[in-house]
C-alpha cells in the first residue's frame, strides 16, 4: 500500500475503497426489506388468526381473547413493528461493519498439530451419541 507507514492514512484509504461496497450492500438490504415487508405482514396476520382457530394447549397458553387481542394489535401496529425491526437491523449492520476489536483467527497450523489433535468428548456426550446412533 502507498501509505504503509501511516496507519491513519491506511484507514482512510480503506474506508474510501470500502464505501461503495458498504453503500451497495446497504441499499440492496433496504430494497430487499421494502420488497419483503408486505409479504411478511400478510403472512404474520394469517398466522395470528390461525392461532385463534388452532389454540395451543397446556400450561401458560393464552386464552382466546388474549390471542385475538394480539392479532388485532399486530394488524394495527404490525407495519410499525416490522419497519422498526428493519431499522434496528440496519443499525446493527453498521455497528458490525465498523467493529475493530475482532479476535485474530489462526488459519495455519503445523501438520503435526492437526494429526495429533483429537476433539475432547465428555463421557456423557459420548453416551448420548451412542444412544442416538443405536436407534
Amino acid at each position: 500500500m502507498l501509505a504503509a507507514k501511516s496507519p491513519q492514512l491506511n484507514e482512510f484509504v480503506l474506508h474510501l475503497y470500502f464505501i461503495p461496497v458498504l453503500i451497495g450492500s446497504l441499499v440492496s438490504f433496504i430494497i430487499y426489506q421494502v420488497v419483503i415487508l408486505p409479504f411478511v405482514y400478510v403472512k404474520m396476520v394469517f398466522h395470528k388468526w390461525a392461532l385463534l382457530v388452532k389454540a395451543p394447549k397446556g400450561m401458560g397458553s393464552a386464552s382466546f381473547l388474549d390471542r385475538a387481542g394480539k392479532a388485532v394489535l399486530f394488524m394495527l401496529f404490525g407495519p410499525i413493528f416490522l419497519v422498526a425491526n428493519a431499522l434496528v437491523d440496519i443499525v446493527w449492520y453498521l455497528i458490525h461493519v465498523y467493529k475493530k476489536d475482532l479476535d485474530k483467527t489462526v488459519t495455519k497450523r503445523a501438520k503435526s498439530e492437526v494429526e495429533t489433535e483429537l476433539p475432547e468428548i465428555h463421557r456423557r456426550t459420548y453416551k448420548k451419541m451412542l444412544r442416538y446412533f443405536e436407534t
